[in-house]
């Protein structure tokens, strides 16, 4: 917090680093200044909305206003070169989370930064996480196969569903599996595990629900369109919004071979399908947005087992981390 009070005074010269942070000192029990004060209130609060629950480190924007303006209108007219994006968009973070977590919706935040649309988008929303919550960008690759050890013991010990218990005998007890399968599979599974909340009292979804909402399965690339259009249509029948989801591409579990994300007009292609999972927790955080329902359980155990975040907290899956660590 030292760090940040300090920053903030760089920008702002008049302000005093004390009046945002002072150790503990003088006998007193617990640090003071106003830094501080927001993370205990916003503990106190036990993250029970989106918006307190992802209290985030973005540092306070170093660009003039002028200098901001001037970047960010090359960006929304400019899509290369594109190391030249990077770079103003890395320029431009701080103040832009600040913005596009007080717009009014997603098509408003597209509207201003059109770049997160681009194919390479996913890179853009990266570096809005890294400024979130510095050092923690690659936390799910260098994890996942230490978890994946792990988490097949859980399944194979704790696994009562029928179908889901068929689904891990199928295809995670062969040994010439891929790695995208095994770990679709994994995602899928957890859902076994973490099972699907009640949506109102009289709507609970099965964990087939759950499972088919985490990711979908196409057998072709031209059908991917037609089902998000169908998937779109279903849930407006159903009053709900769509939410960010993965669409693979495979005639089985077995043969998946591309992965996409959708969101709200997004669509990127992601090169392997746990870089849609690391995709999509990042975006959830970068434009403040919820997962969907059925599967809410099981996002809140991959962001809080990979990227150790604090998120709303359920026994299941407070459980399940205990297994696992």
């Amino acid at each position: 917090m030292q760090k940040w009070a300090n920053i903030i005074c760089d920008v702002f010269p008049k302000e005093n680093p004390e009046t945002y942070f002072l150790a503990r000192k003088y006998g007193k029990k617990n640090p003071t200044g106003k830094l501080f004060s927001r993370w205990t209130n916003a503990d106190k609060t036990n993250y029970k909305k989106l918006s307190t629950d992802r209290t985030t480190t973005a540092s306070p924007a170093a660009l003039s206003s002028d200098k901001y303006y001037e970047k960010k209108c090359w960006l929304q007219n400019n899509c290369t070169p594109w190391e030249q994006v990077i770079d103003y968009w890395k320029e431009t973070s701080g103040q832009r989370i600040v913005d596009i977590h007080n717009a009014s919706s997603l098509s408003c935040i597209f509207s201003e930064w059109p770049r997160y649309k681009d194919f390479r988008g996913y890179e853009l929303v990266e570096i809005d996480f890294a400024t979130l919550y510095p050092g923690k960008g690659n936390m799910l690759f260098l994890k996942l196969e230490k978890f994946y050890k792990e988490i097949l013991k859980i399944f194979d010990r704790d696994i009562k569903d029928r179908v889901s218990r068929e689904l891990f005998l199928k295809y995670l007890h062969i040994d010439n599996i891929s790695n995208e399968c095994k770990y679709c599979i994994s995602t899928i599974l957890l859902h076994a595990l973490l099972q699907p909340l009640r949506l109102n009292k009289d709507k609970k979804p099965t964990i087939a629900d759950a499972q088919t909402d985490f990711v979908t399965l196409v057998a072709t690339r031209n059908d991917i369109q037609p089902t998000i259009i169908e998937l779109k249509n279903q849930f407006a029948v159903r009053k709900e919004k769509l939410q960010p989801r993965i669409i693979v591409v495979g005639s089985d579990w077995s043969s998946i071979s591309e992965f996409y994300v959708f969101c709200d007009g997004l669509q990127w292609k992601c090169t392997t399908y746990m870089k849609c999972v690391d995709c999509i927790i990042k975006l959830s955080y970068v434009y403040k947005i919820e997962y969907s329902q059925r599967s809410k359980q099981v996002w809140a155990f991959l962001e809080q087992y990979f990227f150790e975040l604090k998120s709303e907290e359920f026994s299941s899956v407070a459980n399940l981390l205990s297994k696992l660590n």
